[in-house]
């Protein structure tokens, strides 16, 4: 009997283990890019009009104003840059820990104008793109990009 057919097997198999093994380390690295929760960037979301709630005492006619005021009052808000920078590398690090030895990381910044975006060096942005690069095993590569950005909705008065 020849072993040929015996190592050709041995060798068919063990490549398709090679392959499913890198496959699923790949697919969970992208994942887990392209899963992260929403809590992450909307930690570094800060409100503009926020006002540090204080120890007074209000009369009921204040009560009666604020309650009007509040309905008529826009919030904006936008994304602090280091705060974003600091959750997302918390997160990649925590979850990609003993899976990749190094990533690279690069975000982009984004203001809406006339319901479009635009690159800018705003202090303020209201969008973030964030792009994902990494190498996972010799040279198999993993290059992903996601974006998000704020929107505002004006909330509906109760009665």
């Amino acid at each position: 009997m020849s072993l040929i057919p015996i190592f050709a097997s041995f060798a068919i198999i063990v490549s398709g283990i090679t392959c499913l093994m890198l496959g699923t380390q790949g697919m969970f690295i992208n994942r887990t890019f392209l899963n992260m929760p929403l809590t992450v960037l909307e930690n570094s979301v800060i409100d503009k009009n926020k006002v540090e709630t204080t120890m007074e005492v209000l009369r009921y006619d204040d009560l009666l104003i604020f309650d009007e005021l509040e309905v008529e009052e826009e919030k904006n808000f936008y994304f602090d840059k280091e705060l974003v920078k600091q959750n997302v590398n918390e997160y990649l690090k925590l979850n990609l820990k003993d899976k990749i030895s190094s990533y690279q990381i690069a975000y982009k910044f984004y203001e809406e104008e006339d319901g479009s975006f635009i690159e800018s060096s705003i202090l303020e942005p209201t969008g973030v793109l964030i792009r994902f690069r990494c190498n996972y095993y010799e040279s198999f590569q993993i290059d992903s990009e996601m974006s998000f950005y704020i929107e505002e909705k004006e909330m509906g008065s109760y009665e």
